[in-house]
């Protein structure tokens, strides 16, 4: 699995310029986020965070949460089947992304909250689960000082990597 997210062009980090190299002073204070990390990245990457290769194929379907909303201090499950639908056994690594999609403050395209890796057989199923905590639902309030788990909905991703995601489902943080 693969850890870091490599963009295709050095555009997305540079601008129009053909070199690697900060093009001013200015460059070295530029500590946002955006196109730097999978969380952030909105173009299309050589290798997307988790990337890996295998000598099968996989399918996903069936996502299923153990309920739609998220209490304070509660958790849910989710669940996924990952079928090979390759030739030969074979292993997936299973990802689990959140997206916030009605949070006050602006958040990440969406950030990993769990993985798994599983053995399946040729042809075989297996149903892949997560525990989901609200503390998965958490952003640091630079405000508050301290993390805040903010009421709304939220978007679960289930996939192969960061830009592979094949199945989505919707939950909702109450307190």
């Amino acid at each position: 699995m693969l850890l870091y997210t490599y963009c295709r062009f050095w555009q997305y980090y540079y601008g129009s310029s053909h070199t690697a190299i900060p093009q001013s002073p200015a460059d070295f204070f530029d500590y946002s986020m955006a196109n730097r990390t999978y969380r952030y990245f909105k173009g299309e990457p050589l290798y997307a965070f988790g990337y890996g290769l295998s000598y099968t194929t996989f399918d996903y379907s069936e996502i299923e949460l153990s309920d739609k909303i998220v209490k304070t201090d509660g958790s849910i499950k989710v669940s996924v089947k990952v079928k090979n639908t390759g030739k030969v056994d074979g292993e997936e690594v299973v990802q689990l992304y959140l997206r916030h999609i009605d949070s006050p403050v602006p958040q990440p395209i969406h950030s990993l909250a769990g993985f798994k890796r599983v053995a399946i057989a040729s042809g075989k199923s297996e149903t892949v689960e997560f525990e989901l905590p609200d503390s998965s639902l958490r952003y640091w309030d630079t405000d508050a000082g301290k993390y805040v788990v903010p009421t709304g909905r939220f978007e679960v991703q289930v996939g192969s990597s960061s830009d592979n995601i094949r199945q989505k489902a919707a939950c909702v943080a109450v307190k």
